[in-house]
């Protein structure tokens, strides 16, 4: 369960809720690597609850740039804000890596929570917290600079997917066990590739991090704590 000071991490995870009653009669769902779940302006039918893999939600600019609005995996749902408000998609909707999603349409699911208050509430407690991290999460991108946004990133990864790291890189280093581009970190924060990777240049100058192929390890956390808080 992540605490509560966690929700404002760029790349979000929250506390499963249980709402498998409400996919009854759903169906299953199978989307290859990078394959789109939905696009913008499409009507909102259906609504799904993640079993397996990750779902990333972004929207493009005039310019073409992307923005990643969220990463959403396991227990986890997209779709209903659509659903509930009655509006049309508002973002791309995309599997990162392979996906197994339960799919449920719209008259379903809004009957279910109609007969359930319980699970309704379920759900508006997971809408919560989604709206929390959307709303911290603009904070960040309007007040703090690319050094304290790429910080703050990778503690919200390190958070999720840490793992013991080689003893050479010093006592309390910690690894982060999942692969990703300079470019997503970049799609993330609202910033370009190419700031993202001068600003992990300069943390690994300063002995804050080590990197690899699609991998970091935090030399310092309380370093990069530090730099996440300005």
């Amino acid at each position: 369960m992540l605490a509560s000071e966690s929700l404002g991490a760029v790349f979000p995870r929250f506390c499963p809720v249980p709402v498998h009653p409400l996919f009854a009669g759903a169906t299953h769902l199978r989307l290859a690597a990078n394959e789109m779940l939905y696009m913008p302006e499409e009507p909102g039918a259906q609504v799904y609850l993640i079993v397996e893999g990750e779902i990333r939600l972004y929207k493009i600019n005039a310019e073409g740039r992307e923005f990643t609005v969220g990463i959403f995996g396991p227990e986890e749902i997209v779709g209903e804000s659509e659903l509930l408000s009655g509006s049309k998609r508002g973002c791309y909707a995309m599997a990162r890596g392979t996906a197994h999603l339960l799919a449920l349409d719209k008259r379903a699911f809004l009957e279910h929570l109609e007969a359930s208050p319980r699970e309704a509430l379920e759900l508006m407690r997971f809408v919560s917290l989604k709206n929390q991290m959307i709303e911290r999460k603009l904070e960040s991108l309007l007040f703090k600079s690319a050094h304290a946004k790429v910080a703050e990133q990778l503690l919200a990864l390190a958070e999720q997917h840490a793992r013991p790291a080689p003893a050479a890189l010093g006592l309390g280093a910690v690894a982060i066990d999942y692969p990703i581009t300079h470019q997503e970190i970049a799609n993330l924060i609202g910033a370009t590739r190419e700031t993202v990777s001068y600003v992990l240049l300069d943390f690994k100058a300063s002995d804050l991090i080590e990197t690899g192929r699609r991998r970091i390890a935090i030399r310092d956390l309380e370093g990069l704590k530090e730099l996440a808080r300005a």
